[in-house]
């Protein structure tokens, strides 16, 4: 089916690109290089397969993928505004974009791989462009990103739609993904403008579409392929555990927020910490236990740590991927 879908999905692509406003001057400090090749590696998909991922356990797969993105997104960004070298956060969104479309790979093979990933790709340096735009000051600069992202929407929402033969549907991806878009763009300036309590919130909102996003693309994905990917994502059990990794994401990436808000300054630490305070207070029993076992590494490990932590629950352990 997939093989039938990609002339489709190449089209997009072209169109996107078309579409897209950014002049020369916005190519600055690229993501990713033009000489990637995303797909190289990926083996076709074998059509008889069964059994390759649970439901559930491609939906926690996703969460952490793509709720990792998210993070790395805004802290590119961030820096981006503080003028801070940002070197590392590029790489680890580099590495985080080599494994979601090694993730879609699986499922699609090369072909589909290489679609999200021409897309995804793009939108991570319209990100990139609005940000250091918004560095510099320059409002023309950052609405041609804004431009930019608003062609990527709609072309990632027909991806989705597309690849998932209409399981995932169009309108239902646009609107989670004008809102997290929107929701990345709005924490810049409020982390620009030193209103750490809205950064705090969009930050939050922004981590919680990428369940969203994650569920529709596992539900979508199951349904059109049950053999390789059976059960159900949004069970009860599944739904509980999936909100126990969202909080524990949510919870870590505040509390790296504290510490880079210090590093700006003290104006504002006593509003974060009571904001953080509240995100700890929500967090289930489980979660708590591996929020605080992880705390003094890189937040890169203690994601993956305390996912890892989360999964030897009694549970969870057939719904949070380890």
């Amino acid at each position: 089916m997939m093989r039938l879908l990609i002339p489709t999905l190449l089209a997009l692509l072209l169109v996107g690109s078309a579409c897209s406003s950014q002049p020369d001057e916005l190519a600055f400090n690229s993501v990713f290089s033009l000489e990637r090749e995303a797909s190289a590696g990926i083996e076709p998909i074998d059509p008889n397969r069964t059994d390759v991922l649970s439901a559930p356990l491609l939906r926690s797969l996703l969460q952490d993928l793509l709720t990792e993105h998210s993070d790395l997104s805004i802290r590119a960004m961030r820096d981006a505004v503080d003028g801070v070298q940002l070197d590392r956060t590029i790489e680890q969104l580099r590495a985080n974009t080599d494994n979601l479309t090694t993730s879609l790979g699986v499922v699609y093979g090369p072909e589909g791989a290489m679609a999200f990933d021409q897309l995804w790709t793009s939108h991570i340096e319209f990100f990139n462009n609005y940000a250091n735009a918004l560095g510099r000051g320059d409002r023309l600069a950052a609405d041609r990103a804004i431009t930019d992202l608003g062609h990527y929407e709609s072309d990632f929402s027909s991806y989705i739609d597309t690849a998932t033969s209409g399981n995932a549907d169009f309108h239902a991806v646009l609107h989670v993904l004008h809102s997290h878009v929107t929701q990345l763009l709005e924490q810049a300036e409020a982390w620009t403008d030193r209103d750490y309590a809205r950064a705090f919130e969009l930050s939050e909102e922004a981590h919680r579409h990428m369940d969203v996003i994650a569920l529709a693309l596992a539900t979508g994905i199951s349904i059109q392929q049950p053999e390789a990917f059976p059960g159900d994502p949004s069970t009860e059990a599944a739904q509980t555990c999936a909100a126990r990794q969202l909080q524990l994401s949510v919870a870590l990436a505040a509390r790296d927020d504290l510490i880079r808000i210090g590093d700006r300054g003290q104006d504002g630490v006593d509003e974060a910490e009571r904001i953080l305070a509240g995100i700890i207070g929500d967090l289930s029993a489980e979660a708590q236990i591996a929020f605080d076992a992880v705390e003094g590494s890189a937040l890169s490990v203690q994601r993956s740590s305390a996912r890892e932590l989360l999964a030897e629950s009694a549970d969870c352990g057939g719904y949070i991927l380890p």
